[in-house]
């Protein structure tokens, strides 16, 4: 398997295999190969701007040259020079505390041996300045047989896919901010079986089906779960709402939704989706409002709100709304 392992707001788990060929020059004969696999697994923290990555490689097979003489070495490349390892593991991979940025691969010193099956790891602490909202990491690592330098070749550079967003807003009562990897979906999650907030995800669950779809394939701020995609195999957040924390947003699209609602029965209120916390509002685009139960649209409303909070969705950020039976 390739690709993301694991990915939520706060953890990545990246794994991707590795191969390699060494040949003699200038007659190409084949002088070794060599299997790897490298994991990354990053941890992000939603109350202060710094995460910790790991990396651990493994030769799990190789043959001729490869399998003795073989050294390893591995750093980190970020978009931005505000980015920092603050800390390192005493062993394995080494990165000096300065940001990372090269254009090319690293020379020969530094590089650590490396045998068949025999494993190398490594983890780092890297840390945003307050300045930086986003950073692109890329792990790269280079491969050097038999310890000549003239032999020391780049091996593997490939993105992370991690994309650290980090940020400051204050209405998360955190004082350093905090980071999240902004490729993980943020997904709102209710049931239809949950008594306390069952009529107000039925509504929402209605919404999404009935609303235009304005060019996407589901309705706005559905969410497609993998084990259930559509017809065409699409799944996913495929047409994500984004949050509007401004409050004259807010109240615009309250007042568009529900000023002079009549609620059906006693004790109901008024209820809009897309939510009045979205820039899809009601003032914005196709709405859709129904009488529910007080009780049930103050817990959607409690809900939706600590969500925010728990996947540090600030403004402009985009999610989706899972509806579960």
């Amino acid at each position: 398997m390739s690709g993301w392992a694991w990915l939520d707001r706060y953890h990545v788990c990246f794994n991707e295999p590795v191969w390699a060929d060494l040949y003699s020059v200038p007659d190409g004969a084949l002088l070794g190969e060599a299997d790897f696999i490298v994991v990354i697994v990053s941890t992000l923290q939603k109350e202060i701007r710094r995460w910790q990555t790991e990396l651990f490689v493994n030769m799990w097979n190789a043959t001729g040259q490869m399998q003795t003489g073989t050294n390893i070495d591995a750093f980190f490349q970020f978009d931005s020079c505000l980015v920092s390892a603050t800390e390192n593991s005493a062993q394995g991979f080494e990165i000096p505390a300065e940001c990372k940025i090269r254009s090319e691969f690293p020379p020969p010193e530094g590089a650590i041996p490396i045998g068949l099956n025999q494993p190398k790891y490594g983890w780092w602490v890297f840390s945003a300045d307050e300045t930086t909202d986003f950073v692109w990491p890329t792990t790269s690592w280079t491969l050097q047989v038999g310890n000549q330098a003239t032999t020391y070749r780049a091996l593997w550079n490939q993105p992370l896919w991690l994309g650290v967003r980090c940020d400051t807003a204050p209405y998360f009562g955190f004082a350093q901010g905090g980071c999240v990897a902004a490729y993980a979906p943020a997904v709102f999650e209710l049931s239809i079986s949950d008594p306390t907030v069952a009529q107000a995800a039925a509504f929402y669950r209605d919404a999404q089906l009935q609303l235009p779809h304005d060019g996407y394939y589901v309705g706005p701020g559905r969410y497609v779960p993998v084990d259930d995609p559509l017809e065409n195999g699409a799944w996913g957040p495929l047409n994500p709402l984004t949050r509007a924390f401004n409050p004259d947003i807010r109240r615009l699209n309250n007042d568009t939704a529900c000023a002079g609602f009549i609620p059906e029965h006693a004790g109901e209120e008024c209820d809009e989706y897309p939510f009045a916390s979205t820039n899809q509002g009601a003032a914005f685009g196709s709405y859709m409002v129904r009488s529910i139960p007080g009780d049930q649209n103050g817990k959607a409303g409690s809900l939706l709100s600590a969500f925010y909070q728990e996947n540090h969705v600030i403004d402009g950020d985009e999610f989706s709304v899972w509806i579960k039976p």
